[in-house]
C-alpha cells in the first residue's frame, strides 16, 4: 500500500504556527493527554461551548460498544463524560467541503448513538443530555450566517422533547468571515 503523504502546509496553517489544530491527531492530542493543561483545555472548551461551567470530566473510550453486527461501528475523535451523568463527543472536522458527505446526518447518528450508551435501565427513561460538539472547518449551514448553531428536537411549532439531544456546530468558515480573514 502507498499512504498518502501529508503537506507541511496540513499540519502547520501558517510558516510560523507550531501544528495545526485541525488535523486529527494534533487536535486530539490538545484534549486528552495526561497532564493539567489538557485537562483544562478540553474543560474550557466545552465549558464554553455549552454556555455554562463543567466541573469534572472522565475521558471515555472513542469507539462505542456495537450492539449488533448489523450496527454501525463508529469513532468519537474526543469522548467525555460529566460528573453530573451527562456526555459529550467532540469532534474536528478539518474537511474543506461538507459535500464530500452529509455531515449533519452523521451528527443525527453520532448523537443518537450517546444518547443509547447514556441511557439506563429503568422506567423512567431517565438519562443525562448528550452532547455532539463539532468544530467544523467547512460552511456547515450555508443559509444561516451564525458562526456557532445548536439543534435540538423540536416540532413545527417550537415545542421541544425532552432536549436529551444536542448538536452543537462552530463554523471556522463563519468566524473567518466574521473577523474578515
Amino acid at each position: 500500500h502507498s499512504f498518502p503523504t501529508r503537506r507541511s502546509s496540513d499540519l502547520r496553517p501558517s510558516p510560523t504556527a507550531l501544528l495545526n489544530p485541525m488535523c486529527d491527531p494534533i487536535f486530539k492530542a490538545i484534549f486528552t493527554q495526561n497532564t493539567k493543561e489538557s485537562a483544562l483545555a478540553l474543560n474550557d472548551f466545552i465549558s464554553t461551548m455549552l454556555g455554562r461551567k463543567v466541573v469534572n470530566l472522565q475521558l471515555e473510550p472513542n469507539e462505542p460498544v456495537v450492539e449488533t453486527l448489523s450496527q454501525m461501528q463508529m469513532r468519537f475523535d474526543v469522548s467525555v463524560t460529566f460528573d453530573d451523568g451527562e456526555c459529550a463527543d467532540i469532534e474536528c472536522q478539518c474537511r474543506k467541503n461538507e459535500s464530500e458527505y452529509d455531515y449533519s446526518v452523521r451528527s443525527e447518528v453520532q448523537v443518537a448513538r450517546l444518547l443509547n450508551n447514556n441511557a439506563k435501565r429503568g422506567s423512567n427513561w431517565n438519562s443525562g443530555k448528550v452532547y455532539q460538539i463539532t468544530v467544523a472547518n467547512f460552511e456547515f449551514e450555508k443559509d444561516d450566517k451564525s458562526a456557532f448553531a445548536w439543534y435540538t428536537m423540536r416540532s413545527d411549532s417550537g415545542h421541544s422533547l425532552g432536549n436529551r439531544l444536542n448538536v452543537i456546530v462552530l463554523d471556522l468558515v463563519k468566524i473567518k468571515e466574521n473577523i474578515g480573514t
